[in-house]
């Protein structure tokens, strides 16, 4: 038997839940970072009552704290650059929201440059044993878990592990900053422009949308820039995210919170079929409960 610990709190967010004997019983694959879970565990520890409303700003929690060191570095890389590119790129990262803000540029470029410190490090280790095992390695499986040995590289630096062609680290983390400047302007936008919510823009559509070209624009949900990312509570992609939402309390079931993207119905002339969505897109509180009968449908015998 397993049993919650003093604080009497449980909390998962798709992180390791097991360690020991348990874990070597479950595996080793398919488990989220932590970071994620640890920022929900710090804010459940830090108050004895909650309410509702708690519980959704718990889930609409989009605090940057796993990449505030990432942030620190890329700052400290930055620190003495003169190319007017990169100068703006600082202060951007200098400003950032803390957050992964729609409207922030700052974030999206702190979350590209660890992704191409990632890429350019643990990653051609990767690409090597793909290329050595084939379909038997998938990085997938442990691809979250690359966040531990690129930092230690990257905090520690040793000698032995700089990257090819590279004299040193700090020439291989200033070309990975210029690499994502790079990226992140490809398209000929300026900078101020290439929000992280620019990035991450929601693309929600019927499974049909894209077999009935004449309609499809009829079954999909507006595309939209969102808040959120992977690391964090507020967990949003451009197609995948928390397809519902919920604080309720026994008893209390009035004073209830449900969110669910999209709506009730699959059919696009229904107005159930986006019914709610706009209170799952903005964060807004919606009841639990049902309100007042609009239709009903009735199911009767064959025959009658």
């Amino acid at each position: 038997v397993v049993r919650a610990g003093p604080e009497q709190r449980l909390w998962s967010a798709n992180a390791r839940m097991a360690s020991d004997e348990f874990l070597d019983l479950l595996g080793q694959a398919h488990f989220a970072l932590g970071a994620r879970q640890q920022q929900i565990r710090d804010v459940l520890l830090a108050s004895e009552q909650f309410d509702e409303e708690d519980f959704l700003a718990l889930k609409l929690d989009d605090r940057a704290l796993f990449l505030q060191r990432w942030r620190d570095l890329l700052l400290e890389v930055l620190e003495n650059v003169e190319a007017e590119g990169l100068v703006e790129m600082r202060q951007y990262v200098d400003n950032w929201a803390g957050r992964a803000s729609a409207d922030d540029v700052g974030y999206r470029l702190v979350k590209r440059f660890r992704e191409q410190v990632v890429d350019s490090t643990v990653g051609m280790v990767y690409r090597h044993l793909q290329r050595e095992a084939g379909a038997i390695f998938r990085p997938y499986w442990i691809n979250n878990m690359a966040e531990y040995p690129v930092w230690a590289l990257v905090s520690e630096q040793p000698e032995r592990h700089i990257p090819e062609p590279y004299p040193s680290w700090n020439d291989f983390l200033f070309d990975m900053a210029a690499a994502t400047l790079d990226q992140v302007t490809a398209d000929g936008v300026p900078l101020v422009e290439q929000t992280w919510g620019k990035d991450n823009t929601i693309n929600i559509a019927h499974p049909m949308a894209d077999g009935v070209p004449l309609l499809g624009r009829f079954l999909r949900m507006p595309q939209e820039p969102m808040s959120g990312d992977v690391f964090l509570p507020l967990a949003q992609g451009r197609t995948w995210g928390a397809s519902q939402r919920m604080a309720v309390s026994p008893g209390h079931e009035q004073d209830g919170i449900f969110h669910m993207a999209t709506g009730q119905s699959g059919h696009p002339l229904s107005p159930f079929f986006d019914s709610g969505h706009r209170d799952w897109v903005e964060g807004r509180p919606s009841p639990l409960l049902p309100g007042d009968v609009s239709h009903q449908l009735h199911l009767l015998p064959a025959g009658d």
